[in-house]
């Protein structure tokens, strides 16, 4: 059949104020499908797309594109609710792509919430999909509203058909979905004036559920969607005026009202002998005054039976004692009927769950499969177990986790490492994990400790990746090496249209690679910052200059923002993230900062850090000493767990200064004669608030001007490019502070972008920065012969705070040297295997690697 143009959806590709809306009408639109939400995010042109609506008399009604995440129908329920949604107008679920799980389970669970919020529903899809995934029969007799997409062909079951996303109506010329509505049901009752008169969505109040109104024109019994919010899916009923609809018999039952009872009243109140003598008599309601021996204020549990006069008498109503049944089966009977053996004791040692806590266990020989779930050293010679690799002496190590048994075996002969695995009753063959072996000093391991030189226990030396770069997680892992790293601060950029929009929002695709760089550099063993990063009209404005034009918008649809990021920190186990960044011009906003906080709080059991831009001050400037003084005593301080600064200051017009020069700087700036003592500012701000301080950006380019302006990158024909200028910078400043405790540390602005000037990696900045906050450390050693390091790795097993394991478990640390080398192999009790090398010529270990074998 030809298609009638009638309906079109739009979202927020497509700008209110651009479409034809007159247009519209002209073309034959009668109404629009409105993207409300994503995922559990808000559609920032939602609002004006349904006021555009209303203003031109089209019925409108909304649509939530499916995402997966956890909450979404709640979400998107109380969304549409908030925007205007009423129980005349449809709600629409949009699946598409690659979706996991039962595409149908998952609708009918969304049906379920817009039924009982009083929506109607309707389901948005391809036609292919929709064959695939959903029984039609099913969703005709639940009255949903089939919208389907196919391009190409006209669908073999619909109610609305998308049949094209190209072209524009009348003045926008920009591309628009076009639909065909055969049925009409779409159009729905107005307040005023009909049909076209085009308030379509006035806001009556809800369908009375017990008083149905007086019937009259448009009165019907039949099939409907229950209109009083009772819920339940299509239903039986009857509606007294075409509009309000009552179930009467539904999937849940029947639905009684109050005039049913009346009515059903009159008529059994004559079928009861009410007597005078009081044989069998009853109240035909029960009054206060029926209720004997009652207190002052009665509880439900003092209105008994026995004090409550006037009842009826029960012991002629039929009935009595029934005749008793069988005896059931026993729990150990059922046991038996499905299939297991044994005995009674058998069946109650079935019933034991798993350990709750993992704990450190020994058996002389057999079996670990016969023990609960824990740690296992075999005591006994390996020679008593069968299936080794090789014949040799050496440690054995068993994890039982949730029942599953994974072995390791390192031989004493050639110091191989071995792991197997127990599958469905079968050992999987042994793998070799390492081929570090000597194969000399047989039984005897090397003496003595081996010192490695480690980042200093509590503080932070973080790298920033670049948003400009190529967010690259390997190359930030190899520069970040290279510095002595160990830790990252991640961006999640936050696409933001320009200095005043409010309505910020993270794409899949800006997520996905946020999420791609945290699972890696986790894994990898660094410390982990979540940054959301304003992206501002493409990078070419920064965050300082953000002024929302409403703060209104700006909290909801930030906060979504953020609340997405916090559980992507929670789900990883980041070490922090920021609640803001260098937003300077919504510092004012403090009470819904600190709202905003203790919100993040409920879903990030994290560090949370507040980074403010850096500031000047100077005696002769009363306004900038005023606005210092403002900022340090910012409410929103007191809920975070670590003041961040981004610490670009203007300290010196000195061109190429030294270090020495730079930290005199720092205590009394000599640009402009200004006379700040950044130091003396930053301790105030810390003993004000008694948090730690971090300088969560660190960084200047490397010209001999740049401590007068370190925030600017832009050269010209008078730049003098001066590496060692950033050398002195970062040294300068770790001099300055590095004496405080409450100092946390800083991270480069910036790393993993070959571009950025600001970037210290292969320069002799790099070079200052591996020495900062290093302290050689102890590795123990052991002596003697294998049995010897035996009995020393049982001491350790789960004790292996103090060694810097690579993840935050209970574990066995292994340590080993070779010559000029050591090596560390952690096993956590998820039977993980973890190890690093260290090499005494370079003075450094590698970062922990995984071995994954299975």
């Amino acid at each position: 059949m030809a298609q009638i143009l009638n309906y079109i959806d739009i979202a927020k590709w497509q700008d209110p104020e651009q479409i034809d809306w007159q247009g519209l009408k002209d073309a034959g639109v009668k109404g629009v499908i409105i993207q409300l939400s994503h995922g559990n995010a808000y559609e920032p042109n939602a609002r004006e797309h349904i006021a555009k609506a209303k203003q031109y008399g089209l019925y409108w009604h909304g649509y939530h594109f499916y995402e997966g995440y956890d909450g979404e129908a709640d979400f998107a329920t109380s969304n549409a609710r908030a925007l205007g949604l009423t129980s005349k107008q449809y709600m629409f679920l949009d699946m598409e792509g690659s979706i996991s799980g039962d595409w149908s389970a998952i609708f009918y669970s969304f049906m379920a919430k817009w039924q009982t919020a009083g929506f109607k529903t309707g389901l948005y899809c391809s036609e292919s999909p929709y064959t695939q995934h959903f029984n039609n029969a099913d969703l005709v007799n639940a009255g949903v509203y089939r919208w389907i997409a196919n391009y190409s062909n006209e669908p073999k079951n619909y109610d609305m058909w998308q049949y094209t996303s190209k072209g524009g109506i009348g003045k926008y010329t920009g591309d628009l979905d076009h639909d065909y509505d055969r049925t009409g049901k779409l159009a729905y009752a107005t307040g005023t004036g009909g049909s076209d008169s085009g308030n379509h969505d006035t806001d009556h109040s809800k369908t009375d559920p017990y008083e149905p109104v007086t019937a009259k024109n448009g009165a019907f019994v039949g099939m409907g969607i229950d209109t009083t919010g009772l819920g339940g899916g299509p239903a039986y009923g009857y509606s007294t005026d075409g509009s309000n609809f009552y179930s009467a018999i539904t999937p849940l039952g029947f639905v009684f009202r109050q005039v049913d009872a009346d009515r059903m009243w009159e008529l059994l109140k004559r079928k009861i002998n009410i007597s005078s003598d009081g044989t069998t008599t009853i109240a035909e309601s029960l009054h206060w005054a029926d209720i004997l021996d009652k207190p002052d204020i009665a509880l439900k549990s003092d209105l008994t039976w026995e004090n409550i006069k006037n009842k009826p008498d029960l012991s002629q109503a039929g009935g009595g004692a029934g005749t008793p049944g069988k005896d059931g089966k026993s729990a150990y009977q059922i046991w038996l009927d499905a299939g297991n053996t044994g005995t009674e004791a058998d069946f109650l040692k079935s019933l034991k769950g798993p350990q709750g806590n993992l704990s450190l266990w020994y058996t002389d020989g057999g079996s670990v499969d016969t023990q609960d779930n824990g740690i296992y050293h075999l005591r006994k010679s390996t020679e008593n177990y069968t299936g080794l690799p090789d014949s040799a002496p050496g440690l054995t190590v068993a994890f039982k986790v949730d029942g599953e048994v994974t072995q390791l075996y390192q031989s004493a002969s050639s110091h191989n490492l071995y792991a197997r695995m127990k599958f469905d009753d079968s050992w999987s063959s042994w793998r070799q994990l390492n081929g570090t072996g000597t194969g000399n000093n047989d039984t005897a391991i090397d003496d003595g400790t081996s010192e490695v030189e480690t980042v200093v226990e509590g503080k932070l030396k973080a790298g920033s990746i670049s948003p400009s770069g190529g967010m690259d997680p390997a190359e930030t892992d190899k520069e970040a090496q290279a510095m002595g790293l160990n830790a990252i601060t991640v961006p999640l950029l936050l696409t933001v249209k320009d200095s005043t929009d409010d309505v910020p929002m993270v794409s899949d695709a800006n997520y996905a690679i946020a999420k791609n760089n945290v699972e890696y550099l986790t894994k990898k063993g660094y410390k982990i910052i979540l940054q959301l990063y304003p992206w501002i009209n493409n990078g070419t404005v920064v965050e300082t200059e953000w002024a929302p034009a409403s703060m209104d918008n700006f909290f909801n649809n930030y906060g979504v923002a953020l609340n997405k990021m916090a559980k992507l920190a929670e789900n990883n186990k980041c070490y922090g993230m920021y609640v803001a960044t260098n937003l300077v011009k919504t510092e004012q906003w403090d009470a819904q900062w600190v709202a905003l906080i203790k919100n993040i709080r409920q879903s990030y059991s994290g560090k949370l850090f507040w980074r403010t831009n850096w500031w000047y001050d100077a005696s002769w400037d009363s306004t900038s000493v005023a606005n210092f003084v403002t900022m340090m005593n910012r409410k929103f301080w007191g809920e975070v767990d670590v003041i961040a600064i981004a610490a670009y200051f203007e300290v010196t017009a000195i061109k190429s200064p030294t270090s020495e020069q730079i930290q005199t700087a720092i205590t009394k700036v000599d640009k402009f004669n200004r006379d700040q003592n950044i130091e003396q500012e930053i301790t105030e701000l810390h003993d004000l608030w008694k948090k730690p301080v971090f300088f969560g950006e660190l960084g200047i380019p490397p010209f001999a001007d740049a401590p007068s302006q370190p925030w600017s990158d832009v050269k010209n024909d008078q730049t003098v490019v001066d590496y060692q200028v950033q050398a002195n910078w970062f040294d300068a400043w770790y001099q300055a502070f590095s004496k405080y405790d409450w100092w946390l540390g800083y991270s480069i602005f910036t790393i993993d972008d070959s571009n950025s000037l600001y970037n210290p990696y292969g320069h002799p900045a790099a070079d200052v920065i591996k020495k900062q906050f290093m302290v050689k450390q102890s590795v123990n050693g052991w002596s003697g012969d294998f049995n010897s390091l035996i009995a020393t790795v049982n001491h350790e097993v789960m004790s292996t705070g103090n060694q810097n394991q690579p993840v935050p478990k209970q574990g066995l640390l292994v340590v080993k040297r070779y010559n000029n080398f050591a090596t560390q192999t952690y096993y956590d009790v998820d039977g993980d295997v973890w190890y690093r090398l260290y090499n005494s010529s370079k003075s450094s270990w590698t970062t922990w690697a995984q071995e994954t074998f299975f």
